[in-house]
C-alpha cells in the first residue's frame, strides 16, 4: 500500500479502541513487524500512528532489553509489558527487535532462548494485554524466531519502502514545530509542507531529519556569531532568527539529493 501510516494505524487502532470486538469474535489481535532498509521511517511511522490512535508509546531497542546478569533480560521484558499495561492504551515499540528475538537453536547461548521464551509469554498474555500492542522494527526479518512472527503475535508484517509523498509530509509535520519543543525543529509558520515533501522525493525518514537538523545548526551558527555576550542570551529575542525557513532548507536538501543520486548511479548500487 502507498500509505503505510494508515495501514499501521488500522492494525494498531482497532485492538486499542475496540478490543471487546476481538474478544467476542474469539480473535487474538496481531502485533506488527515493520521491516525494510535503515532510514525508511519505521520508527517515525509507528510514532505517527500511535499518536493518531491516541495511544501512549514506550520505545526501547532490542539491545536495551539485554542484561548481563542471569535472568536480567527476562526481567527487563517483563517490566516493559507491566509498564505498558499500567498506562494502556499503549504501544510497545521495539527497535531492532531481531537483537532480542533471534531464531532459537542457532547457538549455545541459552540466555537468548530464555529471552525469546519470556517475550512469547508476555505477548501471549492477551487477557492482561488488553489495549496493549507490540510493534517491532527490523531490517533483518529473516533473523527473527519464527514463533514471534506467527498469527496472534507479530502476525502483521509490513514492508517499509522509501516514504511516499504523503508519508514525507507527515514526517515533516511531526518533526517540526512553530513553538519551542525539545524534540522538534523550530520552523517558520509559513513553511509549505506540500512543496517540501515534493522536493524530498527519494528521501528516507532519516534523510528528512538530517536536513532539518543541518538547517537548524546553520541558523544556530549564524545567531551565535552575532551575539557579543553568550552569557546574556535572550530566548525570546533570538527565537525568530532561529526558525528554519524553506530557504534555509534548500541547501541541505540539495546536498542530500545529490548524494542520493550519486549512490543510485554508483556501480555498486542495487
Amino acid at each position: 500500500t502507498n500509505n503505510k501510516i494508515e495501514e499501521l494505524k488500522k492494525n494498531l487502532q482497532y485492538p486499542l479502541d475496540s478490543y471487546e470486538l476481538f474478544e467476542v469474535a474469539g480473535v487474538e489481535p496481531d502485533g506488527v513487524l515493520l521491516y525494510g532498509p535503515p532510514g525508511t521511517g519505521k520508527t517515525l511511522t509507528t510514532e505517527i500512528a500511535a499518536n493518531q490512535a491516541d495511544a501512549n508509546i514506550i520505545q526501547v531497542s532490542g539491545a536495551d532489553l539485554h542484561g548481563e546478569l542471569m535472568g536480567q533480560s527476562e526481567e527487563n521484558i517483563q517490566e516493559l509489558y507491566e509498564t505498558a499495561r499500567s498506562i494502556s492504551p499503549a504501544v510497545i515499540l521495539i527497535d531492532e527487535i531481531d537483537q532480542v528475538t533471534p531464531e532459537r537453536g542457532q547457538s549455545t547461548n541459552q540466555a537468548i532462548d530464555r529471552s525469546v521464551g519470556q517475550f512469547l509469554q508476555e505477548i501471549d498474555g492477551y487477557d492482561s494485554n488488553k489495549r496493549v500492542m507490540t510493534v517491532g522494527t527490523t531490517n533483518r526479518p529473516e533473523m527473527i524466531d519464527n514463533a514471534i512472527k506467527r498469527p496472534g503475535r507479530l502476525g502483521n508484517q509490513i514492508e517499509m519502502p522509501v516514504p511516499s509523498l504523503e508519508a514525507r509530509k507527515d514526517i515533516l509535520q511531526m518533526k517540526t514545530t512553530e513553538n519551542v519543543d525539545d524534540n522538534k525543529t523550530l520552523v517558520d509558520p509559513e513553511l509549505n509542507y506540500e512543496e517540501l515533501a515534493e522536493s524530498t522525493e527519494g528521501f528516507t525518514g532519516a534523510d528528512i531529519e538530517d536536513s532539518l537538523e543541518a538547517a537548524a545548526k546553520r541558523n544556530i551558527s549564524k545567531v551565535r556569531d552575532q551575539i557579543d555576550d553568550l552569557s546574556k542570551i535572550n530566548s525570546e529575542e533570538i527565537r525568530e532568527d532561529l526558525r528554519v525557513s524553506e530557504k534555509d532548507l534548500k541547501k541541505p536538501i540539495d546536498i542530500l539529493s545529490e548524494k542520493n543520486d550519486q549512490n543510485h548511479n554508483s556501480p555498486g548500487f542495487q
